[in-house]
């Protein structure tokens, strides 16, 4: 059978006596299609770096090999049914189909598991990015909070729990035409029943059509009293579940279906921008810190290109959920130095920018 054309050979091993060729033909094409493909995979690990545990020519290989032994198959249905002309067509059709295969395989790299393909670069030579966010709507966070934001230039994203709103009105109205950003952080603010405050607010009893409830409503009351709507979000008690046992469901498609960004809560990283998921970015919790350890999980976030959502709740002297005001407008003068490289936006700013350029990524490893 050597030197055979293909369409001959495949005539040949669909022959009378094909079933005995067949066994050993196939053997030896499968052998030879998991060499070439073990080359191919092994270079493209090479060029592009990948992560030596991705076996993606056993991947291959294996989708190879059944391949072939449905070709085969086909090919004796195929000699039944229509004859020898029919398997020179099928013949000829597969010597083209693994020729385009083989210089595909070699041409297309396979790309990384962990999203780092290339590298994520920040706006006007920045090297990372920090939004300051502070949930609740909580009273010092308009008595203490503005006051102090506006004397150090900085705008920050307010997660605003809407039945609070009407405390101080006037307030949130002020931050609204100052330039901070207003988000989303459901009524009622419904967290696991575990927590005493919650036990009649437990996102265990609730459902997605009643936290579908509890993000559009307050959507709408926030446009109502303040005129913005709200395009981020932030989980209460950074929990993204309801129900319970085997009823259990996420919450994470509602909010992606509704905001550019969900913001978590007593995270332990800041976020990766060329592989995060928007709708569940991490927060990092800054109240009762002071300002050298808020300057320390910036530093750590600057020397590896990320974005770190600090969260906060109170505003005023330290202590539990209430962020520093000393340590506060520290953190602000050091994130406004120039030399420091960091991008200072609200949760939105930041969000948008890294969506634009996570589909720029993708759309050029299409």
């Amino acid at each position: 059978m050597r030197g055979l054309s293909p369409s001959a050979e495949l005539d040949d091993l669909c022959s009378a006596d094909g079933e005995i060729l067949l066994g050993r033909r196939r053997k030896e094409l499968q052998h030879g299609v998991h060499r070439g493909l073990t080359e191919a995979a092994e270079e493209t690990k090479s060029a592009e770096n990948a992560d030596p545990d991705q076996d993606s020519a056993s991947l291959l290989r294996d989708l190879c090999e059944s391949s072939v032994t449905s070709v085969f198959s086909l090919c004796f249905w195929l000699r039944t049914v229509a004859g020898g002309s029919g398997v020179r067509i099928l013949a000829t059709i597969l010597s083209l189909a693994f020729a385009s295969s083989a210089a595909m395989a070699h041409q297309q790299p396979v790309s990384p598991k962990d999203g780092t393909a290339e590298p994520f670069h920040w706006p006007n030579g920045k090297r990372a990015a920090v939004s300051l966010s502070f949930d609740d709507a909580r009273t010092s966070q308009v008595d203490v909070g503005l006051t102090l934001l506006d004397q150090h230039h900085v705008k920050v994203t307010f997660f605003l729990q809407s039945e609070n709103i009407g405390k101080r009105l006037d307030g949130w109205k002020k931050a609204v035409a100052d330039g901070h950003e207003i988000g989303n952080h459901t009524i009622t603010h419904p967290c696991t029943g575990n927590y005493a405050f919650s036990r009649h607010n437990a996102l265990e009893d609730y459902s997605l059509g009643t936290m579908a409830a509890q993000l559009d409503d307050a959507n709408a009351e926030i446009e109502r009293l303040l005129g913005v709507k709200p395009r981020t979000f932030a989980y209460p008690c950074g929990l993204k579940f309801v129900g319970r046992g085997l009823d259990v469901r996420s919450y994470v498609p509602l909010v992606a279906e509704r905001f550019l960004v969900g913001r978590g809560y007593l995270d332990e990283s800041a976020n990766d921008p060329a592989f995060c998921d928007l709708p569940q970015a991490m927060g990092t919790p800054f109240d009762d810190l002071t300002f050298d350890q808020m300057k320390d999980l910036v530093e750590k976030a600057t020397k590896e290109g990320r974005w770190i959502i600090f969260v906060g709740h109170d505003i005023g002297q330290g202590g539990f959920q209430v962020t520093d005001a000393g340590a506060l407008g520290a953190l602000c003068d050091y994130l406004n130095d120039p030399a420091n490289g960091i991008w200072v936006g609200t949760v939105a700013q930041v969000g948008e920018y890294v969506r634009q350029q996570q589909h720029s990524a993708a759309g050029r490893r299409r």
